[in-house]
């Protein structure tokens, strides 16, 4: 699938309290330039209206609909692979390991 044609609609963002105890997903409209526009509280027919657009019988398989290194996804899990390639790591300064270039997955 071509995705050169695709933007960026509608984004989630996802609130959590100092004590990660409790959160609150906002849903937030986005222009075709990319600004993210006022957020409202995500509703339960937001949520099932976004879930129904993943599971319509018309939408492609798993490798036209999600990137081909998708392994699996559900409710409760998204796992992905990368293959593996170079990559700029940083440390924190207090582990005393130097910033670089490393393979990734070693």
């Amino acid at each position: 699938m071509d995705y050169s044609n695709f933007y960026l609609r509608k984004a989630l963002m996802i609130y959590q309290s100092d004590t990660k105890q409790d959160y609150y997903v906002e849903l937030h409209d986005v222009t075709r330039d990319g600004t993210i526009l006022d957020g409202k509280p995500l509703t339960w027919d937001n949520l099932k209206n976004l879930i129904k657009l993943f599971q319509q019988k018309n939408q492609p398989d798993k490798n036209g609909l999600f990137p081909e290194n998708l392994l699996t996804h559900d409710v409760n899990k998204t796992i992905w692979y990368y293959p593996p390639m170079i990559r700029q790591l940083y440390f924190s300064k207090k582990l005393c390991v130097p910033d670089g270039l490393a393979w990734c997955p070693v």
